[in-house]
């Protein structure tokens, strides 16, 4: 096993993510061989250390400074990225059941590998203000896309 991650590691140039996830499902599956006496003898498994904390935070004024150089319609998702700290992806799917206005929390579903839903509790001041600010990105998103549709349709 160790052999298979140097390999993988130095030669190849995967990443400790990569390689620990490619372990995990080798050592599952010979464990259920294994449960099925399939497999006679298990193997030790490496330990992966993977250290893929986020970095490189912006401070307020930078913030702001980011902000005013981008074009309007993307003030209002960087503005909540920024406040709340979710992923793109997540942020872009974002709906409006998931706004609670009246509890001041922005819900985001568990997905395949969460185990449970996470919630951000907004302060009073920004909770409408930004959720809206969001929703208006989406929905302006959404206009976009639909114009650019009809326009790759028309002869």
């Amino acid at each position: 096993m160790q052999h298979y991650v140097t390999v993988r590691r130095d030669s190849e140039g995967a990443a400790p993510a990569t390689v620990q996830c490619e372990i995990a499902v080798l050592r599952r599956m010979l464990r259920l061989g294994y449960a099925n006496r399939k497999v006679g003898q298990l193997p030790a498994f490496p330990t992966i250390t993977v250290q893929n904390a986020r970095s490189g935070f912006f401070e307020r004024d930078e913030f702001e400074r980011l902000r005013a150089e981008l074009p309007p319609y993307l003030q209002p998702l960087v503005t909540v990225a920024y406040w709340i700290g979710w992923r793109l992806g997540e942020l872009l799917a974002l709906q409006w059941r998931q706004v609670d206005l009246a509890r001041g929390t922005v819900s985001l579903a568990a997905g395949d590998h969460q185990e449970r839903r996470r919630a951000v509790r907004l302060s009073p001041a920004r909770s409408s203000f930004r959720a809206q600010e969001l929703a208006r990105a989406n929905d302006g998103r959404r206009a976009r896309e639909k114009h650019h549709r009809r326009q790759r349709l028309s002869p």
